[in-house]
C-alpha cells in the first residue's frame, strides 16, 4: 500500500505498522492478514477425498514401467455430465501423443446425494471400468466444492503420477490445442532454463479483484474464509504449472 514505508530492519514485519482493519483494504494484503489462522483438517480431508473410483496405473504402462508423462491434465467435471466427458474424449482428449510428448487425462468427478445417487453411481463405475480415466471423491457435488475437486486431482497426481512434469487443471466446458501448448512448454523451457522452470505457472491472471460480499452471489466469498476487501492475485478456471 501506498502508506507503508520503507523497512530498514528486515527482521520487523511491514503489518505491525498498521492496525488489522488497514491491511484488510490493502490491494495486495498479508496473507495471515485475511486468512484465518491454520487449523488441522486432516481427519476431514481424510474422509472427503476419499476415492470412490481412482485408477493408480492411468500414468504407467504394462508394457513400458519407466513409461514418461509430460503432462497430467486434471478436469473437473460434474458426475453426471456423462455426455461432456465423452465429447472429450472422442475430440480434444482423443490424442495421447503430442510432438512426442504424452498426455494423460483425468476426469475429477464429486458425487450426488438424494434419490438418482444410486443409478448415477452404477454408470459412474460402468464409464470408470470401461474408460479408466475417472476420479471420484467422497464429497458433494456443488459449485463452493470445486476447489476440492482441485485439491483431489493434486493428492492423486502426487501419490499416482509424481514423475509427471507438468500438471494441467481444467473444465469440461473448455478447449485445449494440445499440440500448442506443448509446443509452447518445449520451447519456454529451453529459453528459460530448469532452475526458472521450477519457478513455472501459467494461467488467466485476475489481480486487484475485490473480495464479493453479496451473500445472494454465486460467488460471495466469507468474511471468515477471507477477511480482505480485495483477493490476491489468482489464476482463473484453468493452470499450468511445472511439479519436477
Amino acid at each position: 500500500m501506498s502508506t507503508f514505508t520503507y523497512i530498514s530492519d528486515p527482521e520487523k514485519h511491514w503489518k505491525a505498522l498498521v492496525n488489522t482493519t488497514q491491511l484488510k483494504k490493502c490491494l495486495v494484503p498479508d496473507i495471515d492478514v485475511v486468512v484465518p489462522k491454520k487449523t488441522n483438517n486432516k481427519r476431514y480431508f481424510d474422509q472427503v477425498l476419499q476415492y470412490l473410483h481412482n485408477n493408480e496405473t492411468l500414468c504407467s504402462s504394462a508394457k513400458d514401467k519407466n513409461y514418461n508423462v509430460f503432462v497430467v491434465s486434471l478436469i473437473s467435471s460434474h458426475v453426471s455430465n456423462f455426455e461432456q466427458r465423452n465429447a472429450i474424449r472422442e475430440t480434444w482428449g482423443s490424442q495421447h501423443l503430442f510432438l512426442g510428448r504424452n498426455v494423460r487425462y483425468v476426469f475429477i468427478l464429486a458425487k450426488v446425494e438424494g434419490k438418482n445417487e444410486a443409478m448415477i453411481q452404477e454408470l459412474v463405475a460402468k464409464e470408470a471400468q470401461k474408460y479408466g480415466d475417472i476420479v471420484q471423491g467422497n464429497f458433494q457435488e456443488s459449485f463452493k466444492n470445486l476447489t476440492l475437486k482441485v485439491v483431489l486431482g493434486l493428492k492423486w497426481t502426487t501419490e499416482f503420477c509424481s514423475d509427471v512434469a507438468y500438471l494441467y487443471k481444467g473444465d469440461e466446458d473448455m478447449f485445449v490445442a494440445w499440440r500448442n501448448v506443448i509446443r509452447f512448454l518445449l520451447e519456454t523451457s529451453d529459453k528459460a532454463g530448469k532452475e526458472k522452470m521450477s519457478r513455472f505457472f501459467v494461467g488467466s491472471k485476475m489481480a486487484g479483484s475485490r473480495r464479493i460480499a453479496n451473500p445472494k452471489s454465486r460467488y460471495y466469498v466469507n468474511e471468515s474464509y477471507f477477511a480482505g476487501d480485495f483477493l490476491s492475485d489468482v489464476l482463473l478456471w484453468w493452470f499450468l504449472c511445472y511439479i519436477q
